[in-house]
Parts: C-alpha cells; structure tokens; sequence
C-alpha cells in the first residue's frame, strides 16, 4: 500500500455566509492537530486562498496565484522564496467563503484511524462526520431512467 495518503474533506458550512459561530472553533482546532495541511477556501465574493494558521479575528493565508519556482530544500525556505510574504496576509472570519476543503496527511491505518477519533471530538465533531460504515441508504451505482444520469452510491 501507500506510504501516506492525503485526505480532502470538502464541506459547506453555511448557507451564504460562513457560520461563524458554529464552525470557527472546530476550524481553529484543525490548525493544532498534527496531521493538518491547510484550508482551501477564499472570501465570501471569488476569491481563492489557502490558510495555513489563524491569529486572532482572522485566518492566515498564502496566495495560491503566484507561482513560483520549486524550492530544491527546506534551507532555501527564506523571505526570498517568495513562500513567505513580506507580511501575514489576513482574512475576516466572517468574511470565509462556506465552502471550505481540508487537507490531512495520514502515514498509516493507525494515523487514519486517530485521525478520524480526533474529528469525531468537540469542536472538530460540529465540522466533520465520522461514519463507522456506509449509510444504508447509499448502494451500489444504479442506473436512472433518463439515460444520461447515473445514480452514484
């Protein structure tokens, strides 16, 4: 198998406006768990962001828009890399786009399942879901009666 595996977990949380007293603390306690990536997500009209820590009323981000050449070791990690901005770049709580998609490194099953006890506790346990086994109500593909849909389970 895979040595490490990296988990998308695509979530809406809000309708048109990021719920910010229901999901901000389970956000901010992803940013303290080890396995945490980051956040992809941008603010509240189109623009696109990934945050990588938070610091008071504000997420921290870097701008996935600029690109930039690939770094050849973490000593090259410096102001000059342009991986880090001559100053934080902040972003409103209340200002984060609903729809968010959180990035996790797992190394192995025991990681994984860690993963998903610590995900299923207070605050992370408002954000995300952990099932123990398929719903049953999803089922294998099935065909519509419109012949270009297919039903997914």
């Amino acid at each position: 198998g895979a040595g490490a595996v990296i988990l998308l977990v695509c979530r809406r949380l809000g309708l048109e406006s990021f719920n910010v007293t229901e999901y901000r603390a389970g956000i901010e306690q992803c940013f303290k768990l080890p396995e945490f990536q980051g956040l992809a997500s941008g603010n509240n009209s189109t623009s696109a962001h990934f945050f990588v820590g938070t610091h008071d009323d504000c997420l921290v981000f870097l701008d996935p828009h600029r690109t930039l050449p690939a770094l050849e070791s973490v000593d090259a990690l410096t102001g000059e890399s342009g991986l880090l901005p001559p100053r934080p770049l902040p972003l409103r709580w209340v200002s984060l786009n609903p729809s968010i998609c959180a990035a996790f490194l797992v190394r192995s099953p025991e990681d994984f399942a860690g993963l998903c006890a610590k995900l299923s506790e207070g605050a992370l346990g408002e954000v995300f879901e952990v099932l123990e086994k398929v719903p049953s109500y999803a089922s294998p593909a099935e065909e519509a009666t419109d012949d270009d849909m297919v039903l997914l389970g």
